[in-house]
């Protein structure tokens, strides 16, 4: 056989492998380098955020007004994914309720995390007797609890400081749930609607609330996010859930001159849908 020969051999086999290899690239998907993502899902004046550890652990905070979660849902999992490792309500009320309860009963959840706060409304009982009727073991938050993740994350319980269920409160914004997500240096703060009365309770006790990302209380109000709490926070970024030209005036210009004095970025739901922030535990970016 000539060399010329040969040579035409061996770049047929490796044409050949290089082809099989290209298969299987699209059969088995690329396993590239994972990362934590947070997404904080377009759900209009709500709130609804997805956290998605690197190894594929689901966590859902709040499902927003209305039905829209299911479909911000469908766009960051893919179909065949049914499981929603942990739920959290953070509060009853209807903007951050109404979507789980769909949610329940369309994903296979593993465990909720709720106040148990008394709260009288057709949704917030349907979310318990969902809760009941699937069988759905529930977590009473507990001051400075630690919740494990996959993969090193963690949550940290900052608010509320003593168990809540059964109470009537007042305010129901007051109930908050108020989480700090922690991937090695990376750090999240996921306030729900509390108010700056509660803001007030974490300065005075000295609570670490430190984090690169601030989830802005209340879709922007001005009952939350004070100047005190901002410089506690020291985040470099603020994202707000929000609705398009909604009834309340959220986000409000001085919540927002806020964040501009205090050289924070600020990206809003109602200006570019989904938020998608993704970290690899030493540094954060959006993607």
């Amino acid at each position: 056989m000539s060399p010329f020969s040969s040579r035409i051999i061996k770049y047929f086999f490796l044409a050949i492998a290089v082809g099989v290899a290209g298969v299987a690239f699209i059969v088995l998907g690329y396993s590239g380098p994972r990362y934590t993502t947070v997404t904080v899902l377009n759900v209009g004046q709500g709130d609804a955020i997805l956290i998605t550890t690197p190894s594929g652990q689901r966590v859902l905070i709040d499902g927003g007004p209305d039905l829209a979660v299911l479909e911000g849902l469908g766009r960051h999992l893919p179909f065949y994914e049914r499981t929603i490792d942990l739920l959290v309500l953070t509060h009853p009320d209807a903007d951050h309720l109404t979507g789980l309860i769909e949610v329940m009963r369309r994903y296979t959840i593993g465990a909720v995390l709720h106040t148990g706060v008394a709260y009288d409304s057709a949704g917030y009982r349907h979310f318990q007797s969902e809760l009941i009727r699937r069988g759905i073991p529930v977590i009473d938050p507990g001051f400075l609890d630690t919740i494990q993740l996959s993969d090193g994350l963690r949550f940290e319980v900052l608010y509320p400081q003593q168990s809540i269920a059964g109470q009537s409160i007042k305010y129901s914004n007051e109930s908050s749930i108020v989480l700090r997500l922690i991937d090695n240096h990376f750090r999240v703060l996921l306030t729900g609607d509390t108010t700056i009365a509660i803001e007030k309770i974490f300065l005075t006790s000295g609570v670490d609330v430190v984090a690169d990302v601030l989830k802005v209380g209340h879709h922007g109000s001005d009952t939350s996010t004070g100047e005190g709490f901002l410089n506690a926070v020291d985040p470099t970024l603020a994202v707000i859930s929000v609705g398009v030209d909604n009834k309340f005036g959220h986000p409000s210009p001085r919540v927002l001159d806020r964040l501009v004095g205090f050289s924070i970025s600020v990206i809003r739901t109602d200006q570019v849908g989904d938020i998608i922030i993704q970290s690899d535990g030493q540094r954060y970016w959006l993607r």
